[in-house]
């Protein structure tokens, strides 16, 4: 148990700086990755008459058990 304590502790004193600004101003990149995600839905969308489907993908996408798949990823 106590190896775990060092190990703790020194990655604390590494991220000590980084844990210090993110209590003083809690940024995150949450709203810039759903950016991403409709920009990604509107690429697969291209072609497509009927403007109801690619709002429809959006609100598909928003979900919080979707994960959009990656061509890295497959």
């Amino acid at each position: 148990m106590i190896p775990a304590l060092v190990r703790f502790a020194k990655l604390k004193e590494k991220r000590i700086d980084g844990l210090a600004n993110h209590a003083k101003c809690p940024i995150n990149t949450s709203r810039l990755e759903g950016y991403n995600m409709i920009k990604v839905a509107k690429r697969n969308a291209y072609g497509y008459k009927n403007d109801r489907y690619f709002f429809t993908l959006i609100r598909y996408l928003s979900l919080p058990a979707y994960d959009l798949a990656s061509p890295k990823n497959t």
